[in-house]
């Protein structure tokens, strides 16, 4: 699959994950911009959704989501970043961070459920991303790094997939 394709497809998801579809249940998002920059989501409960922009300076942000169909989005513009995204529990969960330029880390770390989906892109400077799905089937996992380049994929699982590459 051709990077351009992949890139706009994920600057899309980003784009429309931040314009925050509706579901039944939670839906938090939070958007910054400048500075010192610090977020965190935290949800416990049923059709949970959260999306984070940041934008600027020292950037940190979390998400943190425990239950049933969950999805988690985040994005960072800029300087230090860190995002990290802890999804535990059942089926259908979705996580996807999206960071461009400076420091960079970003970690993806979902237990448990079925259909489980991460992806993480990091454009330009240092670069370190994890991702660990520990349970279910059907996971799958992407990371694509262009920078300083540090990659981990664990799955524990059924169907797995599993893609890294950078440049």
């Amino acid at each position: 699959m051709p990077k351009r394709f992949l890139t706009a497809s994920f600057v899309l998801i980003c784009a429309l994950g931040l314009s925050g579809g509706a579901l039944a249940g939670n839906i938090a998002q939070i958007t910054q911009t400048g500075d010192y920059n610090e977020a965190s989501i935290q949800q416990v409960g049923d059709w949970n959704e959260a999306s984070q922009t940041q934008i600027g300076t020292c950037n940190d942000v979390s998400a943190n989501i425990t239950g049933d169909s969950n999805t988690a989005l985040q994005c960072q513009w800029g300087n230090d970043n860190v995002a990290t995204i802890d999804i535990s529990g059942s089926s259908n969960n979705t996580a996807l961070q999206c960071q461009w330029g400076n420091d960079n880390v970003a970690t993806i770390d979902i237990s448990g459920g079925s259909n489980n989906t991460a992806l993480q892109c990091q454009w330009g400077n240092d670069n370190v991303a994890t991702i660990d799905i520990s349970g279910g089937s059907n996971n799958t996992a992407l990371q694509w790094q262009k920078g300083g380049h540090t990659s981990t994929i664990a799955i524990i699982g059924d169907d797995k997939w599993v893609c890294i590459w950078g440049s």
